[in-house]
């Protein structure tokens, strides 16, 4: 009997992929919600709007995640697994003295 076809994505591309989306929806909708005008699109010059959306970019679109976060939770995660059997022994220890 033959397998049924599964389409399998990695995580890395589906995080890619939730971050298009989330940008495409962004750009498709944000200036809808502008009244038009010259009046309205004065708002895009400003300094407040680049700056949202360099903070919009910069997290929803995986630079964040990528840069910071990702590294840091590896680091974190390695130092957990290094010292895992010293902080096992420590709760031991901890839970023995509380009981007895």
């Amino acid at each position: 009997m033959p397998r049924p076809l599964t389409l399998r994505v990695l995580p890395e591309r589906v995080e890619i992929r939730n971050a298009a989306l989330h940008m495409l929806i962004l750009l498709a909708f944000v200036p809808s919600w502008r009244r038009s005008g010259e009046r309205a699109w004065r708002g895009y010059r400003e300094r407040s709007f680049w700056t949202d959306v360099a903070y919009t970019v910069f997290y929803v679109g995986g630079i964040y995640a990528f840069l910071v976060s990702g590294p840091l939770y590896r680091l974190l995660s390695g130092l957990v697994a290094a010292r895992r059997t010293a902080l096992r022994n420590l709760l031991e220890q901890s839970t023995a003295a509380a009981d007895g």
